[in-house]
């Protein structure tokens, strides 16, 4: 029963795949790219008694990532479309930011925007792009930093935490002393 809850749900999916469509060509484009994303979740789910698929019927992240990137791009799209509409970058920015709370790799597509960002709007002045830049991060850090305060409280390790874990660990293997060669 939970999984049929979360494939209704995940329903949403689609929806937001019309409104990219919608927004980068026309409605005809914006329906024929949510109905075959609507094609793939339904072989997904079909298919899933054969093959070792991720569906909508799953308990996994990868379709709560994608929504949250199919909404980061809508939003990014929108204000792309309309420079003057801030929000829309806030609200790219808090939906990046939860994306990064279910995969934290997602984090390199912020790097990815904020990288197209400064090259295809150039022709903006440079303090709109800064005021912009620093909504877009305003609106990640309304999206993360609850849980990393709540993290912080339980003693629990910070949300980027395994970047900085990988590094320190290669950083040691790589540079560490070999007292015994000496």
């Amino acid at each position: 029963q939970i999984m049929i809850v979360q494939a209704i749900i995940f329903s949403v999916f689609p929806v937001v795949m019309y409104l990219i469509g919608k927004e980068l060509h026309s409605r005809a484009f914006g329906i024929a790219f949510g109905l075959l994303i609507s094609l793939r979740g339904l072989n997904a789910i079909l298919s899933a008694t054969w093959i070792d698929l991720a569906s909508p019927k799953m308990m996994t992240t990868d379709f709560p990532t994608a929504i949250g990137i199919s909404l980061f791009l809508l939003f990014a799209v929108k204000w792309m479309k309309d420079s003057s509409k801030i929000h829309f970058s806030v609200l790219a920015g808090g939906a990046l930011g939860l994306s990064m709370m279910l995969r934290t790799h997602v984090l390199f597509l912020a790097i990815a925007f904020i990288f197209f960002f400064s090259i295809v709007r150039l022709n903006i002045k440079r303090n709109i792009r800064l005021i912009v830049l620093f909504a877009f991060i305003f609106g990640m850090l309304t999206a993360t930093t609850p849980w990393d305060l709540r993290n912080l409280r339980s003693n629990n390790t910070p949300m980027f935490y395994l970047y900085y874990s990988r590094i320190q660990t290669i950083l040691e293997e790589r540079y560490k002393s070999n007292e015994s060669s000496l």
